[in-house]
């Protein structure tokens, strides 16, 4: 929540929207919802947390020495490739999604057998998300920040 709240407004505040189209067609339309929902929980929370956290945070960070530090770098840069692999949304997605990947990629450096947790964490996350597109009720807390305070 403290993402949508504080630094989405933010971002698009100082780079413009995120770039949300490859799901419009989700607004209103019960049965692209739940295929989403669908591809949302296989491919997204348990297919990129299984392969960006799962796989290369712990390989590369294997790699760097194994080290708290290692673990350190090793979700910074697995981060910036999963912001980098959104950059679809915009560049105030691509970096909202880095912010937020690094987030997880921390917890899962606290506890390093937190997988089924972050699986948990990315799926809700995205689950509101679309769920809010859905409604056609997206983004309208970041909506009334930016107007309290940026305008």
């Amino acid at each position: 929540m403290l993402f949508h709240t504080l630094v989405d407004p933010l971002l698009q505040n100082w780079l413009g929207e995120y770039n949300f189209s490859s799901v419009d067609d989700v607004e209103g339309n019960l049965v692209g919802f739940i295929v989403l929902m669908v591809v949302i929980w296989v491919f997204a929370a348990f297919g990129e947390e299984l392969l960006f956290r799962g796989y290369y945070m712990k390989a590369l960070a294997e790699l760097l020495g194994n080290s708290s530090k290692a673990w350190i770098i090793s979700a910074v840069i697995t981060s910036l490739y999963f912001g980098l692999s959104h950059i679809y949304q915009g560049l105030s997605g691509a970096i909202a999604v880095f912010l937020w990947s690094l987030t997880i990629s921390l917890i899962f450096n606290k506890n390093r057998n937190s997988l089924p947790l972050l699986i948990l964490i990315h799926g809700f996350y995205d689950s509101i998300g679309i769920t809010m597109i859905y409604l056609n009720s997206d983004f309208g807390i970041s909506e009334w920040i930016q107007q309290s305070f940026f305008n």
